[in-house]
């Protein structure tokens, strides 16, 4: 990768070749124009995340069979992880391999290998093709990502991990919401945060983390000290006189002795000083929502598994669990007592019913606190995300 973008090719041999002769503003009108004609095609086809480009200037290299190149002057009309739209006006064949050399946000040129995979005609001597990388690349360094696209690409990220070990539990059992104007940051503790098996979303701003809070319910908080123009401190101050009453932690590099005051005043849990470790933040966060990091998390299978006749039966009741655990969750955020209490019972009577003991059990612990007149509000927190891991860790075979 080189400083200044494509700036840095001033030998004539190694200019590309300018096939689109279009003023700016037309340039800009044409990438418009196959925007519009193909956002209907782009939603109803598009299994990954497309963004249209930051910066359109784009230089394709073509890897000739007998050894050559050719350097061809692109707009770059939108960005996957695994490959790139491109328009310009001369025809290329498919199967051809290449070198994008495109900008990312911080100016920086970098060379990416792919292939040639597809042509369309536009109209003239103007064609649009495809081209797929041979490696993801990490796109947010490239075009600048909306909460919501943020939050799809994140997910892609998870859905494209390898899969784990049929034995493993990956169930995520409670939500956390991260909000840092940095981008690097909201990924790295996002995936820090999956990798505890919790269940992320994130945003960027205040005013798009008080909608997520209205739209979701969290169990966990992540906010940083700066948002940009506005403050961390003054996002909490608001989150708590709104009645939020889940877990918040407030982060920050600030090294003022005074911040953690100033945090713990507005509302926040715990203070967390950057840098710090993704071990240090899923402790913290187990603690907060009350996980036991060191419970079993094996799977669980019914003692009735090798009763055919069951069978039936329990393919329901396991595929019914998912639902108690979103109604479990939003409860234990919402400090409703009573839905708690209704859940718990039905799953202690129905869990050695069907052969589930151990949902019995944790059902049961949680009545008795519920019911117990020194109840605590951290032993019922506790308690309920016990049993909501329990009932993930359950599997049909």
């Amino acid at each position: 990768m080189y400083p200044l973008g494509l700036g840095i090719m001033t030998n004539r041999s190694e200019l590309p070749i300018q096939t689109l002769r279009l003023s700016e503003r037309d340039k800009a009108k044409l990438l418009w124009a196959i925007d519009q004609a193909n956002r209907q095609d782009d939603n109803d086809n598009q299994r990954r995340l497309r963004v249209s480009c930051t910066k359109n200037e784009a230089v394709l290299t073509l890897k000739h069979h007998g050894g050559g190149e050719t350097k061809l002057s692109m707009l770059a009309r939108n960005l996957s992880r695994w490959g790139a739209a491109l328009v310009h006006g001369r025809y290329v064949h498919e199967n051809t391999r290449c070198e994008l050399s495109i900008e990312s946000n911080n100016g920086m040129l970098h060379n990416i290998l792919g292939t040639v995979r597809h042509i369309r005609h536009i109209q003239g001597t103007i064609h649009e093709l495809g081209v797929a990388f041979d490696e993801p690349i990490d796109l947010s360094e490239f075009v600048s990502l909306s909460p919501s696209e943020e939050t799809r690409y994140l997910r892609e990220l998870a859905d494209d991990r390898p899969e784990t070990d049929e034995n493993e539990v990956v169930e995520l059992s409670s939500r956390v919401l991260v909000i840092d104007d940095y981008a690097s940051d909201r990924k790295l503790m996002s995936h820090w945060l999956t990798q505890a098996k919790l269940a992320v979303v994130s945003c960027s701003d205040s005013r798009n983390a008080l909608i997520q809070v209205q739209e979701q319910v969290f169990d966990l908080l992540l906010v940083d000290y700066k948002l940009g123009t506005t403050s961390g401190l003054d996002l909490i101050r608001e989150l708590r006189q709104n009645q939020f009453t889940a877990p918040i932690i407030a982060m920050s590099s600030d090294e003022s002795e005074e911040l953690e005051a100033f945090m713990h005043k507005a509302g926040a849990d715990l203070l967390l000083k950057k840098p710090f470790t993704g071990e240090q933040l899923a402790q913290a966060a187990y603690q907060l929502i009350g996980i036991n990091a060191s419970a079993d998390t094996a799977p669980i299978f019914s003692k009735l598994k090798d009763d055919l006749d069951m069978r039936p039966l329990l393919t329901e009741f396991t595929r019914g669990l998912a639902g108690y655990v979103d109604e479990l969750r939003d409860a234990n955020a919402m400090n409703n007592y009573e839905t708690l209490e209704f859940i718990s019972h039905q799953l202690k009577g129905s869990g050695n019913g069907y052969g589930f003991p151990a949902i019995s059990e944790r059902a049961t612990e949680l009545l008795l606190s519920l019911n117990a007149e020194d109840a605590e509000i951290e032993t019922i927190r506790q308690q309920t995300s016990e049993l909501i891991v329990t009932l993930n860790r359950v599997k049909l075979s």
